[in-house]
């Protein structure tokens, strides 16, 4: 059975509650060396990555944090500046707000991404439309330019046989009236 309350006095005499305090205020947001890679690797410009592929992970990630972390640090080079985030053996731990300029960014760049494949999509949709419309456009155009010519040979063809008709008409009243 354990006893709570001795398992709470004997951490606190152990100075472990205050550690786990201490580090909580210090660094409160931790993530493994494959996630922060595999999560914040769209924020790095693509030579950079290229540059990351060679690296032992803890390396990976604390090369990415020192690159993404860059603003903060040449803003505060003057000042007793503490980074925003420091490696572990397993983790990078970040200070408060650290990991939410990080997410930030990275929803920001999602956004921009997320616009850019909106764009295109619908870019696509509306060449598609107006070809569509275009090609609907060209046919009625062709099926009435056939029309037109033909339309005026037939009334051509019928003045022509009414012309036909008349001259016929008199030539043989013509020939009625001289028998």
């Amino acid at each position: 059975l354990v006893n709570h309350k001795v398992v709470l006095r004997q951490l606190r005499s152990a100075g472990l509650l205050t550690a786990v305090e201490l580090s909580r205020e210090v660094f409160p947001d931790k993530l493994p060396f494959k996630a922060v890679t595999r999560r914040f690797m769209c924020l790095m410009r693509p030579q950079m990555i290229r540059c990351l592929q060679d690296l032992a992970l803890p390396d990976k990630a604390q090369l990415m944090m020192s690159i993404l972390f860059s603003p903060f640090i040449e803003q505060y080079r003057e000042s007793t500046f503490n980074m925003p985030f420091a490696c572990g053996y397993t983790k990078v731990f970040f200070r408060s707000g650290g990991l939410q300029f990080l997410e930030l960014q990275r929803q920001e760049r999602c956004e921009q991404a997320a616009e850019q494949i909106q764009k295109s999509i619908r870019k696509s949709l509306k060449q598609r439309r107006y070809l569509r419309i275009r090609l609907a456009v060209i046919t009625l155009q062709a099926l009435f330019r056939s029309q037109h010519p033909s339309q005026t040979f037939m009334e051509k063809r019928s003045a022509a046989i009414k012309i036909q008709a008349t001259v016929r008409s008199v030539q043989q009243r013509a020939d009625y009236l001289v028998i």
